[in-house]
């Protein structure tokens, strides 16, 4: 196997000077050894039995937003102590491809963002609740309703011309169907979540989930209001379904609710890094240097549809080697 070495990469730069660049190795390690103080672990540990986490498998995750984030470094520990607690207490999981939640840096703090699948989720653990969708309306969409003694909905998206812009947004809407048989819809026009998104945008500093994540964004509107319609129980598996609809309706206002008491520690009110050094840049792997790192990968024979295959699962820097070296080799590169 070739022997690999690390392409330099051009640090940020603050607004005033370069600075120096920061591996993101050195810092998860920074992240690792912070969580495993004993007094942090304990805290966590307090913590998460109610959530059905185990410690080993938090730390995995977090390891993994700050690979994907590094801006989280900039932010107070403590802020990134109460999101992953409060992710793990809704049993959500954090930045992963179901779209429960994800941790967004912001003004120094990490704020905890509950997606609309995520909301779905919970919602889902209500035993009086058989299906909850939510559904954007596009410009040239057939879209019929009605409110009153028999409300209905009749949707057909045009998918051919279909678009998702605040300026063309006809509608978002929720439908709930109730084990009773009963039904509840929820419609938000176009121009008030509009109008949602432009103040959340502002409020931000153009920082808001409202410009990145417009739909689902939008559909948790929907969500969030059918909410006030639907039964409330005061059963524990409904009880994560309303806390996470608590939370985002905080957030939005810029308030902070604990998810757990945080541990006697100094430390929880600095980030990791201060805000005058250089986030690092995403890593590149070169295949024609002579340095040697050491890459951790594990291999293993899966089938898929019936056939056998090699399968290969490591970091993502080990993993990106061992591909580039396979598809050299099969380009006849190396």
């Amino acid at each position: 196997m070739k022997r690999w070495k690390r392409k330099a990469a051009e640090p940020m730069t603050t607004t005033t000077e370069k600075t120096s660049l920061i591996k993101v190795g050195e810092e998860v390690q920074r992240v690792k050894e912070f969580f495993n103080t004993p007094a942090i672990k304990e805290g966590l540990q307090r913590a998460l039995p109610q959530a059905g986490v185990s410690f080993e498998r938090l730390m995995s995750t977090l390891v993994s937003c700050v690979h994907k984030k590094p801006g989280l470094l900039l932010c107070e520990r403590g802020s990134l102590f109460q999101s992953i607690v409060r992710a793990a207490q809704m049993g959500l999981e954090i930045d992963s491809p179901l779209g429960h939640a994800h941790l967004v840096p912001f003004g120094g703090q990490v704020q905890l963002i509950i997606g609309y699948k995520g909301l779905i989720t919970l919602a889902y653990r209500d035993p009086h609740l058989v299906s909850l969708e939510a559904h954007a309306v596009g410009p040239h969409d057939d879209f019929e309703y009605r409110l009153g003694t028999k409300p209905f909905i009749d949707h057909k998206p045009d998918l051919k011309q279909w678009t998702l812009e605040p300026e063309t947004l006809v509608a978002v809407y929720a439908v709930a169907k109730m084990r009773n048989g009963g039904e509840v819809i929820e419609i938000v026009p176009g121009g008030v979540i509009e109008q949602l998104c432009t103040d959340q945008i502002a409020k931000h500093k153009g920082e808001s989930p409202w410009r990145y994540h417009f739909g689902a964004q939008a559909r948790k509107t929907a969500i969030r209001r059918i909410a006030n319609h639907l039964p409330k129980s005061a059963e524990d598996s409904t009880r994560q379904w309303y806390e996470a609809l608590e939370h985002e309706r905080r957030a939005e206002t810029g308030q902070v609710t604990a998810a757990a008491e945080l541990p006697e520690s100094p430390e929880l009110s600095e980030p990791f890094i201060e805000s005058g050094e250089a986030i690092p840049e995403p890593t590149v792997w070169d295949a024609d240097s002579v340095e040697t790192i050491p890459l951790t990968v594990y291999f293993f024979v899966g089938k898929i549809e019936g056939e056998e295959v090699l399968c290969i699962t490591g970091s993502d820097a080990s993993v990106a080697a061992i591909r580039n070296v396979l598809t050299r080799k099969k380009e006849g590169l190396g």
